[in-house]
């Protein structure tokens, strides 16, 4: 089996060039948004959870985190 290389020297053409942008250009912008939304979400979840705080105040808070916590282990202690 031979194996054979092209190497082509044929400009590229103005098309190909602006099309090659514009995917560049979108995948950058896609790249941004998703960056500025897990932001955006995490700003939100931490204000939710201060808020929960706040509201519920913090021992009740842990206790209630306790006792979900115990429940999921008695889950899986059911389970196995």
């Amino acid at each position: 089996m031979k194996t054979i290389y092209v190497v082509t020297t044929a400009a590229r053409t103005p098309f190909r060039v602006r099309a090659r942008a514009v995917v560049l250009a979108a995948v950058a912008l896609t790249l941004a948004a998703l960056c500025w939304l897990g932001g955006l979400a995490v700003l939100l979840l931490g204000a939710a959870d201060a808020l929960l705080a706040a509201w519920v105040g913090v021992p009740r808070l842990g206790w209630l985190i306790r006792s979900i916590n115990g429940l999921i282990a008695e889950s899986r202690r059911a389970d196995r």
